[in-house]
């Protein structure tokens, strides 16, 4: 059987673990990353998520980078970093000469020089500082204009669809009683975004303007330089204590809510489930199979019956993602499809080929063809990719039984970190998608770590999309121990939101293959090979996330309610609840051990561990280890406390079975 190193097992492999050096300010501690800052905190108030460089091309893509000569001078208080960051794509090169410093009065100040050699045309070049959501949103706000002029607003609560500042050249605002932070920025024209958008956890200030022409053309020689300082205002940082040695784990004042459901997509590999495959999905308790549908494909017919074959064998609700080329045409030969298939109810999201919605009266048109052939059916639309387009383009929905949109953590970064970040953007996309005004179920779909084959399709103008795009979906932490905890607190953000028209229902990555929660005994060598890499994955394995699916469908029916984490970003965790049955669920989301300290589980209780040293025979006999890995442990006084190793994630009940 082959195995995956522990690098790749824990998530994904070293590259995806930057070198980190820890940094000081004053009372501030950072991380210093791949020439960024990262986490720049007081205790375990998080004053600014990242500054870093950004260099984006037409298309909004980022050009490689390659950090030189760094050179790091530390103190017990302060520090001095200098280093040169080459981009480069083609025959163009661009280089950064960046100096960043911290004093011992907490003040930061990050300095950027880029310079072009050739010639391109790029959207950005420039510093990016985030700001990070707890410590941000509804916090009133003072701002400096580039024109001089001051000015007062708020950090939007529900996600703003356009820029929430404009022409900044300064910001002021208080995280604490008598403790403020001010961030000036020199060089440019910049502005606000509210990130969450595309369901990352931040607000981005950045330069330049979105009101500016892009791409705009810089060549050989162009320069730019420019600041952002960071500083402390205020006494009352002195009294924020150390972060602790053991993370607190608690019950939130959030009400428990009833455990989500799920579906999975239907795999793009083309090939059936076999037997064995949907035995082992079908203990995971799927609530509807997913299949996409692109009219303008001449494999559309064979992809119809393949979705409706595979939700027979589940015997689950099948739901249909449509993409419209030919609106009436192509609604007249989807029902013809659907009666010689002799398909029965289904959900039909309708999106088009041409435009980032559809009109209302195209759901009108498709209750009325569809309908006669597909009784029972409901029919909705929503935004063919990020909720961003349906946070910008609030059209009346009035014939829509559901508003869908997708949830995808890389749009604009890639790394673990932020991935985790990610999780506070969706919660925020769950809550602003309810505050809309429609009175639609709302559902997200698909849910997945990268881009699904699904909105990548729509970037490419063929109707036949060449098997080698799909590769830029695969993210090889898909199978590792981070995938299975950011998973595990999705389905969290997803239950504890579950009101009303959001009745925490999603479609979760894909069924089986590289994009799935299980490889897939029918999968060739060729579709076992994570490209660009030496991985290969076993064709028998289930990945680590399939356990967390699977332990929440053991409380299918019952509750799940919030824990909260001192530190939310390195632990997160949830509790199940079902009669007289209780569970949790903890997951650590670094790269480092972390101990935790759980209340009212002093009694006898049982432990289960995932990480990454039984990881392997999880994925390779799931239900010997689910039946198996159990710890019995003794009853203590006061809370539980247990060390969880890195990205490592436990299930802990109360009682001895």
């Amino acid at each position: 059987m082959s195995a995956l190193s522990i690098p790749a097992l824990r998530c994904g492999g070293p590259g995806y673990m930057p070198y980190s050096t820890v940094l000081s300010a004053g009372p501030l501690t950072m991380l210093f990353e791949e020439g960024q800052l990262r986490r720049i905190r007081v205790g375990q108030i998080e004053v600014v998520r990242r500054i870093y460089t950004s260099l984006r091309d037409s298309n909004w893509g980022t050009l490689p980078a390659r950090l030189e000569r760094p050179d790091i001078q530390t103190g017990s208080d302060n520090f001095s970093v200098r280093y040169a960051m080459h981009q480069h794509q083609d025959d163009f090169r661009f280089i950064w000469e960046v100096e960043i410093s911290g004093s011992a009065d907490g003040e930061i100040r990050f300095q950027a020089h880029g310079r072009a050699f050739g010639e391109m045309r790029l959207n950005r070049a420039a510093i990016c500082t985030l700001h990070p959501l707890s410590e941000s949103c509804g916090r009133p706000v003072g701002f400096l204009r580039g024109d001089g002029t001051r000015g007062q607003g708020r950090f939007p609560e529900r996600i703003e669809p356009q820029q929430p500042f404009l022409n900044l050249r300064e910001l002021t605002y208080e995280l604490r009683p008598e403790s403020a932070v001010r961030i000036r920025f020199e060089g440019e024209g910049f502005e606000m975004e509210d990130q969450r958008n595309w369901s990352d956890g931040s607000f981005k200030t950045y330069a330049p303007p979105q009101d500016r022409p892009k791409p705009f053309p810089v060549g050989e020689g162009w320069e730019t330089r420019q600041t952002v300082t960071l500083t402390l205002l205020g006494e009352g940082w002195k009294s924020i204590p150390n972060r602790t040695i053991s993370i607190a784990i608690r019950p939130s004042l959030l009400p428990s809510r009833p455990v989500p459901r799920w579906g999975f997509g239907l795999p793009s590999h083309g090939k059936a489930l076999s037997d064995a495959d949907l035995e082992r999905l079908l203990r995971l308790s799927p609530s509807h199979l997913r299949v996409n549908i692109r009219m303008a494909s001449p494999d559309w017919r064979a992809e119809l019956r393949r979705g409706l074959s595979e939700s027979r064998r589940m015997s689950v609700a099948l739901e249909v993602a449509v993409l419209l080329s030919k609106a009436s045409e192509d609604l007249m030969e989807l029902a013809e499809a659907w009666r010689t298939a002799q398909g029965g109810a289904a959900l039909w999201l309708l999106f088009s080929e041409v435009s980032d919605t559809v009109e209302p009266s195209l759901l009108s048109l498709a209750r009325k063809i569809l309908s006669p052939v597909a009784a029972g059916s409901r029919f909705g639309s929503g935004s063919k990719s990020d909720f961003v387009l349906l946070n910008r383009n609030r059209i009346p929905f009035g014939e829509a039984d559901v508003l869908a949109f997708s949830v995808s953590p890389q749009v604009h970064l890639t790394d673990n970190r932020t991935l985790v970040e990610g999780l506070q953007g969706q919660a925020a996309v769950f809550r602003s998608a309810m505050a809309l005004e429609s009175s639609e179920e709302i559902r997200p779909s698909p849910i997945s770590l990268k881009r699904s084959p699904w909105a990548l399709s729509q970037r490419n103008p063929a109707a036949h999309v060449p098997p080698e795009f799909w590769k830029q979906c695969v993210d090889v932490r898909q199978l590792s121990l981070l995938g299975a905890g950011w998973t595990l607190a999705s389905l969290k953000r997803l239950g504890l939101h579950a009101s009303g028209k959001f009745p925490g229902q999603a479609t979760y990555f894909e069924a089986t293959g590289l994009l799935g929660v299980m490889a897939g005994s029918t999968l060739d060598k060729s579709e076992l090979q994570i490209p660009d890499s030496d991985i290969r994955i076993d064709a028998e394995w289930v990945f680590p996330m399939y356990h967390v699916f699977a332990d929440l469908a053991e409380f299918q029916g019952g509750t799940l309610a919030d824990w909260q984490s001192q530190e939310p970003l390195r632990v997160d965790a949830m509790l199940l609840s079902i009669g007289a049955k209780e569970s949790m669920l903890a997951a650590n989301l670094e790269e480092k051990p972390v101990r935790i300290a759980v209340p009212d589980f002093s009694g006898f209780a049982r432990l289960r561990r995932l990480n990454e040293k039984n990881a392997m025979s999880a994925m390779a006999e799931p239900v010997i280890y689910r039946q198996g890995a159990w710890e019995i442990l003794d009853p203590v006084s006061g809370p539980r406390e247990l060390e969880l190793a890195p990205f490592e994630w436990i299930r802990l009940d109360k009682g001895k079975e």
